[in-house]
């Protein structure tokens, strides 16, 4: 069982302490908010009201005994900077950080965070690429360039060599979602869908740069 410290109950600390609680994980959340403590206490055992600028609060937590540390103050940049230098100090293992710019993530790196996140900035690179190709379903950036995407199939269509030699100059075809399955059925080489036979509503996930995807989408569909 892996120990966390949450601190900062917005939506996304919220949401972060029940994903990992209902993981089997052992969560302990803090906020200086006496409210949003109050929203989490009956979900999750350990919650308690805590000034985590206080090093003397924070400390009294016993921050090297947890394995991991999740900032979650985004908007309040000041205060996640004194969060953090404070868990550094006081022995943390390893500190994750949220924040809403790449410059307020460098500053965070550079300060002892072991990881930073930019949520707000991720899904809005994510969504650009769904927005601008109806086609494509969802799509994550994995790198710079690169993600994966499920592609929606707008008619019937049968994996022939051309379709795939179109996709895997650039893109791989990793697997296909069946429009009556909740799970993928992955495949880990492009050759073993040869001949498939894909109906309306089903999806490829396909792992490559989406402005090429989306080239080469226009030559087949």
């Amino acid at each position: 069982m892996t120990s966390f410290l949450v601190i900062g109950l917005n939506a996304l600390g919220r949401s972060l302490g029940r994903e990992l609680y209902q993981r089997s994980h052992k969560v302990t959340l803090i906020d200086i908010s006496e409210e949003r403590v109050n929203r989490m206490c009956h979900e999750i055992p350990h919650v308690m009201q805590v000034d985590s600028t206080e090093r003397a609060a924070l400390e009294g937590l016993g921050i090297d005994k947890f394995d991991h540390i999740i900032v979650c103050m985004g908007h309040r940049f000041e205060v996640a900077e004194r969060t953090t230098l404070a868990l550094k100090d006081l022995g943390a293992k390893s500190i994750t950080n949220v924040a809403t710019t790449e410059v307020r993530a460098s500053i965070l790196t550079k300060i002892g965070a072991n990881r930073v996140v930019t949520p707000g900035l991720e899904l809005a690179k994510n969504l650009a690429v769904v927005l601008g190709d109806s086609r494509i379903q969802s799509f994550t950036y994995t790198g710079p360039k690169v993600g994966v995407a499920e592609i929606m199939l707008p008619e019937p269509l049968t994996l022939p060599e051309t379709w795939r030699a179109l996709l895997g100059e650039c893109n791989v075809v990793i697997g296909v979602k069946r429009k009556d399955q909740g799970r993928e059925a992955l495949t880990s080489e492009v050759t073993n869908l040869a001949g498939v036979v894909l109906e309306v509503g089903d999806r490829l996930l396909v792992f490559g740069d989406p402005d090429v995807m989306t080239a080469k989408l226009d030559k087949v569909l």
